[in-house]
């Protein structure tokens, strides 16, 4: 069926925004457009950059762990019962899901929205960045580095120090005007078992299954008192870190090759109908790689890595 004739059934219809994504909502179920758009948007659905289908039934299937999968330009991922799929060629994103799920916020912004701009990405402007992100004095600062490496707790650490927090493992990058912004989505702050060393109050609190498969502590910013979360900032260096058990600590400078290098190895591949948002992407990173960067081995603790940085921050500063 032609796409405009299947949207006639979905009578309401909404617009809103996601990390200054733009998107148009179509729904067969009005309390879906009162949880996620309860006020009418200033821009029209021509200027959105994709659409959002969702046809609510009346079952009760929870949303289980998510499973992917793709051809070519489009991608499926399946929560139990509740079906996503997507065609990035269209930029569109088509849902199946229970009365039970579309009424879970959390689901929404916890998962569903950092999984549309996952999947769609680059074709709708978003560069998915594998990074924490924090300010300090209206600087942000990518926190990057390999999996297990303590982006998080370091992430935490720094929000401790006084530094906002945008994000913590998933950071969404836009290119508008010749200008780079960073955002951050409601996703909550994932800690691993072992943190909990690290942050007491984490003794009050369980783990849980991620959507990724993994046991760890998904919490709240609010959780943690004195944090304070925005959601965007205007990104100004890098920082990798890289956790060692011996030397002393050090602030490297990353050349522009071994920032390429770090963002390449953490994208998707994308098909080969999508060449213009391909090329749109190696533009993006070819801008990215040219912030400062910088290598950060420290062996401490993460509250003292954070001091490390505030103190490097400081001295960046004053040779300004």
């Amino acid at each position: 069926m032609h796409t405009a004739l299947a949207w006639s059934r979905f009578q309401h219809c909404r617009t809103l925004q996601i990390a200054q994504t733009r998107c148009v909502l179509r729904t067969n179920y009005e309390a879906l457009i009162h949880l996620l758009a309860p006020q009418a948007s200033v821009f029209g659905e021509q200027h959105c950059d994709f659409s959002l289908q969702v046809q609510v039934d009346r079952g009760a299937g929870s949303a289980e762990s998510a499973f992917f999968r793709g051809m070519g330009h489009l991608v499926t991922a399946r929560y139990g019962e509740n079906l996503f799929l997507f065609d990035l060629r269209r930029r569109e994103v088509h849902a199946w899901i229970s009365r039970s799920v579309a009424e879970d916020r959390s689901l929404w912004e916890h998962r569903f929205f950092p999984l549309m701009l996952g999947v769609l990405g680059c074709t709708v402007g978003i560069l998915p960045l594998h990074s924490a992100c924090v300010v300090k004095q209206g600087r942000g600062i990518f926190i990057a580095g390999e999996s297990m490496a303590g982006k998080s707790t370091l992430a935490v650490a720094l929000a401790r120090e006084h530094f906002e927090l945008v994000s913590d493992d998933w950071t969404y990058v836009r290119l508008q005007d010749g200008h780079f912004t960073a955002h951050g989505l409601k996703a909550p702050i994932k800690l691993l078992p072992d943190a909990v060393a690290i942050f007491p109050e984490l003794q009050a609190m369980s783990t849980c299954r991620t959507s990724n498969g993994e046991i760890a502590y998904e919490i709240s910013a609010r959780e943690f008192p004195q944090m304070r979360v925005i959601s965007t900032c205007i990104p100004e260096l890098f920082l990798f870190l890289e956790r060692t058990t011996v030397g002393g600590d050090a602030m490297i400078p990353a050349s522009p090759s071994f920032v390429l290098e770090y963002i390449n190895n953490s994208v998707d591949r994308l098909p080969r109908e999508l060449w213009d948002s391909a090329q749109r992407r190696e533009r993006m990173i070819e801008r990215l790689s040219e912030l400062p960067a910088w290598r950060f081995r420290y062996s401490g603790s993460p509250q003292a890595g954070a001091r490390l940085v505030r103190q490097f921050l400081e001295q960046q500063k004053e040779v300004a």
